[in-house]
């Protein structure tokens, strides 16, 4: 450069840039290298096509991307199979169903295992509901056998008992249906059976403080229904629990019912298992007996519903730490009826006679334990695998989109119709 500010033509023999030439155009030609590197091409305005119908594709696959990703943020369960080795635990059972053709007085359930261990008549930790033949609550729940529940828990059914409640007589129940409405009643039960008192003074809801003994009722009616509603504790070893026909005893180390058996047609076992588990409830598990109804037809008769019961041990470990040992059940199902007859007709045998069969006409929970126990644990996407999944879906939802607008549009093209098949009119 001149001090005039001119610029000075270089020497021919300078070299090609020139001995003042501005130095170094090698960036420029990085740029052009890196520039043809872009993937993502541009087009000026005037190039651009842009539809109505385009502009629906684009939303949908939005849609569609929100959609799937909404899908992929979610809680899984990871499951592991291990033996289980716990040993002299109790097994948990928890009970609501509705029998609704049978009074509270003849419902009663009886528990029994392989190790030999019978258990009569295991409600004292469950509530029965006396109902209308309308299925409508008749007074309120009571305790058949008290002598074992909690007493606090008996304190929430004091209080002014309705006028049509029948008070249980525990052990001192009669065939007749008798109610004991109060403390006195039901000491002059056990007194006239010859029973000791023991502590059902104590924990009996018509001797508690503050009961109001109601007007005298009638005893339960036939048609009638009962609600049990409650839990027992049993041995970890496989058995059975059951409602059946008869007064159930045990007789040179079996246990049996007694009944008569004219009278076993008319034990109507219509049920409805509002639920039935095995353990504590944990986030997930499904129990399949839950809402099971069965009713009894006058076609084929009453009969014996069986419930097949695989325990299943389950360790259940949340994200906040928190750790659950129960079970998880699957279940088969069966009925046979009491006399051949029905049983004919479910099969299509014509000619079986209306005899009556050795089955006991109630309703049979079996359960059996697996040796597994199936440890689950909750697990959450990690963001990083969000990110990429985030990805994936993106890029092939918009991929796909674009292709599939690209194929009608040029079909459209190619078949004369201007804008393509779905492209609309151009914007």
């Amino acid at each position: 450069m001149t001090e005039s500010g001119m610029r000075r033509r270089a020497p021919v023999n300078a070299g090609a840039w020139g001995a003042d030439a501005d130095k170094p155009k090698a960036p420029i030609a990085s740029a052009k290298v890196l520039e043809r590197m872009d993937v993502f091409t541009k087009f000026h305005d005037e190039d651009k096509i842009q539809t109505s119908r385009g502009a629906s594709m684009a939303l949908f696959s939005w849609v569609l991307v929100l959609v799937l990703l909404c899908s992929e943020a979610y809680e899984a369960f990871l499951e592991h199979l291990v033996v289980d080795t716990s040993l002299g635990d109790k097994l948990n059972i928890t009970l609501d169903m509705t029998f609704h053709a049978l009074t509270c007085a003849d419902v009663h359930v009886d528990a029994m295992d392989v190790a030999g261990d019978n258990q009569m008549q295991v409600e004292h930790n469950m509530l029965k509901q006396r109902l209308s033949s309308q299925g409508e609550r008749i007074g309120f729940p009571f305790l058949e056998d008290p002598t074992d529940f909690d007493s606090k828990k008996a304190d929430a059914l004091v209080g002014a008992a309705p006028w049509d409640y029948c008070g249980s007589c525990f052990q001192a129940r009669t065939h007749t249906g008798a109610c004991c409405n109060s403390c006195q009643d039901l000491e002059q039960a056990y007194l006239t059976q010859g029973l000791p008192m023991g502590k059902i003074k104590n924990t009996a809801p018509q001797c508690l403080p503050g009961f109001q003994a109601p007007a005298p009722s009638g005893p339960m009616q036939k048609g009638e229904g009962c609600n049990l509603k409650g839990f027992m504790s049993v041995n970890k070893v496989a058995g059975n629990f059951h409602i059946a026909f008869g007064d159930s005893v045990v007789k040179d180390g079996r246990h049996i019912h007694q009944f008569i058996p004219s009278e076993a047609p008319f034990f109507n076992v219509s049920h409805t298992i509002q639920h039935v588990s095995f353990g504590d409830e944990y986030p997930g598990r499904v129990n399949p007996l839950d809402g099971k109804v069965k009713y009894v037809s006058s076609t084929v008769g009453t009969g014996l519903f069986q419930y097949f019961i695989k325990v299943i041990p389950t360790h259940y470990k949340g994200r906040a730490g928190e750790a659950i040992r129960t079970n998880r059940i699957s279940v088969t199902e069966r009925f046979k009826p009491l006399h051949k007859e029905g049983e004919a007709r479910l099969t299509g045998d014509s000619h079986a006679h209306n005899d009556q069969t050795s089955v006991l006409p109630g309703v049979f929970f079996i359960y059996d334990l697996s040796p597994f126990n199936v440890e689950v644990s909750t697990v959450s996407v990690p963001f990083s695998h969000f990110l990429v999944k985030l990805c994936a879906i993106a890029g092939g939802v918009f991929s796909i989109s674009r292709l599939l607008d690209n194929v009608f549009y040029y079909s459209g093209v190619f078949l004369g119709k201007g804008t393509g098949f779905l492209a609309g009119t151009p914007r």
